[in-house]
C-alpha cells in the first residue's frame, strides 16, 4: 500500500496507544489492530502503532489477493 492510502485509513481510523474495547466488544490497539498480541492495560508508542499496522495491512493484502481467481487488468 502506498503512503496516500495508508495516511487515507490512518485518518479513517484514528489511533489509541493504550489498548481498549471497542464497540463490537473486542480488544483493540493502534490502529484498530486486534488479536491475541493486544493484551488489557497495553500501551505502544505511535511507530509500533504504524507498525502494527503495516503487518495487519500485509496479512489482509495477502488474503484478498489468494482469493482472487480471475485477472485484474
Amino acid at each position: 500500500m502506498g503512503n496516500l492510502g495508508l495516511a487515507l485509513l490512518k485518518s479513517f481510523e484514528g489511533c489509541e496507544l493504550t489498548a481498549y474495547t471497542c464497540s463490537a466488544g473486542v480488544l483493540t490497539l493502534g490502529f484498530g489492530s486486534t488479536g491475541p498480541h493486544v493484551k488489557p492495560g497495553m500501551t505502544i508508542t505511535e511507530a509500533e502503532a504504524e507498525a502494527l499496522l503495516k503487518q495487519d495491512l500485509t496479512r489482509f493484502e495477502k488474503a484478498v489477493v489468494d482469493l482472487i481467481s480471475v485477472p485484474l487488468d
